[in-house]
């Protein structure tokens, strides 16, 4: 016996309800609540006047029988003795004799006399008296008023103040139902707020809690499928992370080998006897070399997932960094082959806030996108100016320039342009990196086409103050 009680309260906790369930019962709450204080103020009503707070109705009505007859018999009725909240209008010869009405309500009461005369109904509250003389049109509402003094004095009408308690007491039930139902369903959803937010945490080994609702079930349902399917995904996707970073450490190690080999030979190089343009030639290589180097290391450090430090910023002299950077341009267009003008146009040094390696890779990078997107028979210009107060570095070629999406695209990561001018060997990195380098001086990478022919890409650079 006791064993299948349990069953049956296991099967009753777990019995599940609709939405429209939930608020039906919370509906026949409010409205059963609202009855309760309907009943218990008539019961509180009747225990005031049984207590003799106030008048009892059945006497005022007893009362306003007795006058009314009173009024009928008595020619002589004086008038004056009328509650204070009685109207009444003496009709004689079809005309208003007496009243202590307003003209209004003395039209209003001729209406009734004629009505009454003619066999309509009238209003509740008026009663007509026929008497010997003349007939009395009375309008009479008894209210009832309450038997203390103090409470006649400064409390309201017992009839309005009734009302008041009630719809006060009305609106504070609805309230408290409203606060308890919307806690009670704030606690049903906190299951689904709890999955959401594990998952925005990347929790995702949990069980999901479900509900006595049948429509929050079949939303948790949804959301623990969609857990599932994203636990797969990450799952996937760090697998094949994991296999990206095991080649990427695997090339970067592949590679120091030939270019321990590259860099040795080049120093063995630099041991014979060279002219001096191939000195340079050879300094320059091994230069690379060493970036080549560098950029592997910062490679395997982030592979490791180690972060790089690139706040390396320093004060720096424009005219050391044209003499730098001009070197290796002119290296890389006689490796390419190609013609490139470089025009210094400053009449004055003046001092930039960046990292030089890093500013020399981003002006590298747009000089190479212009080699590679202009024929090789046209030349290339590199010019340093001053533009609004900033520093400039211009590469102008004499390509086919962007089109429209690519003035919007061209800095996005991965974006290679058209096709139809574009071989496998770019990445698309080149113009990305440059912008990402440049905005972190502060500065901005503008692309534009050039009036005739071609496009520039551009690098602005905020003057730095010396003393910073």
């Amino acid at each position: 016996m006791g064993h299948r009680l349990q069953v049956e309260m296991k099967i009753k906790r777990k019995r599940k309800h609709s939405l429209k369930y939930v608020f039906v019962k919370y509906f026949i709450f409010v409205i059963s609540s609202f009855i309760s204080a309907l009943f218990i103020f008539i019961l509180f009503g009747n225990v005031i006047i049984k207590l003799g707070v106030v008048q009892d109705p059945y006497v005022l009505e007893k009362n306003e029988e007795l006058l009314k007859s009173e009024i009928e018999k008595n020619a002589d009725f004086d008038f004056s003795k009328l509650p204070s909240e009685a109207l009444y209008a003496l009709i004689k010869n079809d005309e208003i004799s007496e009243s202590n009405m307003t003209k209004k309500e003395q039209k209003e009461a001729l209406y009734i006399y004629f009505s009454k005369l003619s066999g309509e109904e009238i209003p509740i509250f008026y009663n007509v008296i026929e008497r010997k003389e003349d007939i009395c049109i009375l309008l009479y509402e008894p209210k009832i008023r309450y038997t203390i003094p103090w409470m006649e004095k400064f409390l309201p009408d017992f009839e309005v103040l009734i009302l008041l308690l009630l719809a006060i007491t009305c609106i504070a039930e609805f309230v408290l139902l409203t606060l308890l139902f919307s806690r009670k369903l704030k606690k049903r959803l906190s299951s689904i707020i709890e999955l959401t937010e594990k998952i925005k945490e990347q929790d995702l080994d949990f069980q999901a809690k479900r509900t006595d609702i049948t429509e929050l079930n079949d939303v948790i349902d949804s959301i623990d499928s969609m857990k599932e399917a994203l636990k797969e995904s990450l799952i996937k996707n760090w697998n094949m992370e994991q296999t990206k970073r095991e080649q990427i450490a695997a090339l970067a190690h592949d590679i120091k080998t030939p270019l321990t080999v590259i860099r040795g030979n080049t120093e063995l190089l630099s041991l014979t006897e060279l002219t001096d343009r191939q000195k340079d030639f050879v300094n320059y290589s091994l230069n690379n070399i060493d970036r080549v180097e560098l950029l592997l290391k910062n490679l395997s450090e982030l592979n490791k997932g180690k972060n790089i430090d690139r706040d390396l910023h320093e004060v720096l002299a424009t005219d050391k960094f044209i003499t730098q950077i001009s070197e290796e341009i002119k290296a890389l267009a006689i490796a390419k082959s190609r013609s490139i003008d470089i025009i210094n146009k400053l009449y004055t040094n003046i001092y930039i806030n960046v990292d030089i390696d890093l500013l020399n890779r981003a002006v590298m990078n747009i000089v190479s996108n212009a080699i590679n997107y202009s024929k090789k028979d046209t030349d290339i210009e590199v010019n340093f100016s001053i533009e609004d107060g900033k520093f400039l570095i211009k590469c102008i070629d004499k390509g086919k320039g962007f089109n429209n999406e690519e003035l919007k695209k061209a800095k996005e990561q991965f974006y290679r342009g058209d096709k139809s001018r574009t071989n496998t060997e770019h990445s698309g990195l080149g113009l990305s990196i440059a912008d990402d380098i440049v905005s972190s001086f502060g500065g901005e990478l503008r692309l534009e086409n050039n009036i005739d022919v071609g496009a520039s890409v551009s690098i602005l650079i905020p003057i730095a103050d010396r003393s910073e």
